[in-house]
């Protein structure tokens, strides 16, 4: 879609690996990044 418009949005991928744990709550209300140790947490 994006394109038709005449715009490019490069996208870079990676292999990521996640966890997710049932019944936790971590009080995780909004996502956060640190990208100096490549790590991203987020609510879901």
């Amino acid at each position: 879609m994006i394109r038709k418009l005449g715009d490019r949005i490069p996208l870079e991928t990676e292999r990521g690996y996640h966890i997710m744990v049932k019944g936790a709550d971590t009080g995780l209300r909004i996502q956060t990044i640190s990208a100096d140790r490549k790590f991203v947490a987020s609510p879901m």
